[in-house]
C-alpha cells in the first residue's frame, strides 16, 4: 500500500532528525580532529578523566604527545602546586583546546562602559 501524505511527512521528519544528528556528530569530530592536529606542548585543554561514576572534567596543560602502540597518547598536567597530577589520556578524552573557559569567565568591557566612566575600573 502507498503511504499517506502524513506518513510520508513523518518519515521525512524522522530521516531529517537522524541526518541532522549525524551531521552534528561529524562536524564535532572534524572540529576536534583539526584542534588535535595543532595540539602542542603547553597548550591548555579541557578533558575528561576517570572511570564510570568517577569520570570528571578537568582543565590542564599538555606536557607532551607521543605515538605509541596504542595510538596517539597525550600527557596532561592538571591541578596546581603540591596537588598537581599528571595523567596520560587518549585524544578522544579532550573536550576542547585553548583558553575557552578563561575567555568565557572574562568580564566583557565595551566602549560604551569606558565612555560612561573611564575611571570605573580603578579601585
Amino acid at each position: 500500500m502507498a503511504k499517506t501524505t502524513v506518513e510520508q511527512i513523518a518519515a521525512l521528519q524522522a530521516r531529517i532528525a537522524a541526518d541532522t544528528a549525524k551531521l552534528n556528530e561529524l562536524q564535532a569530530a572534524e572540529k576536534a580532529s583539526s584542534a588535535l592536529e595543532t595540539l602542542a606542548a603547553d597548550a591548555p585543554v579541557r578533558f575528561v578523566f576517570g572511570r564510570a561514576e568517577n569520570r570528571k572534567e578537568y582543565d590542564g596543560v599538555v606536557l607532551g604527545i607521543a605515538e605509541t602502540d596504542k595510538g596517539k597518547r597525550i600527557k596532561v598536567q592538571y591541578g596546581e602546586g603540591f596537588d598537581a597530577q599528571i595523567v596520560v589520556i587518549d585524544p578522544s578524552a579532550i573536550l576542547s583546546v585553548g583558553d575557552a573557559e578563561k575567555e568565557a569567565d572574562a568580564p566583557e568591557s565595551t566602549a560604551q562602559d569606558a565612555a560612561a566612566d573611564p575611571l570605573a575600573s580603578i579601585q
